[in-house]
């Protein structure tokens, strides 16, 4: 699939990968987040969704819409993502936050975490590096 990108700045990009446009109510991402392809785009609608998966393949997350208001929360004990081995996770324009239950809101033990304008809420612990992963960040604040 060819897309257009449109950035909170107005920038456009072009673009050819798998899209999904996600229709469920919003909830629970446990099962949807493992099922895409290798570089595949979830477009998420307004809404707040909780995850705690691992993540072993390169996906990307963005709003449907810049602008909107998109949380991923993590709320039980485990982290909203683990990400290890070759797993790429690119996170751009969504909120991430962790309820007071949740240790950790995201854990690198490998592979490369990749976040653009997105704002970080750590209940306690924000972001673990571990065995030399990756981390970069862009336009991100951080609670």
């Amino acid at each position: 699939v060819e897309f257009e990108l449109l950035d909170a700045a107005g920038n456009r990009t072009r673009a050819s990968a798998p899209v999904t446009i996600l229709s469920q109510a919003p909830g629970a991402l446990n099962q949807t987040l493992p099922a895409l392809r290798p570089d595949e785009l979830l477009l998420l609608p307004p809404g707040v969704y909780t995850a705690g998966v691992t993540v072993a393949s390169p996906v990307r997350l963005e709003p449907l819409r810049f602008g909107t208001a998109v949380t991923l929360r993590a709320e039980s004990g485990a982290p909203l993502a683990t990400v290890g081995g070759s797993g790429v996770l690119t996170i751009a324009g969504l909120a991430l936050e962790s309820t007071p239950a949740c240790e950790v809101l995201m854990r690198v033990k490998g592979g490369r975490v990749a976040l653009t304008s997105c704002a970080l809420r750590a209940a306690k612990v924000g972001i673990v590096i571990e065995n030399s992963a990756e981390l970069d960040l862009n336009n991100v604040t951080i609670d």
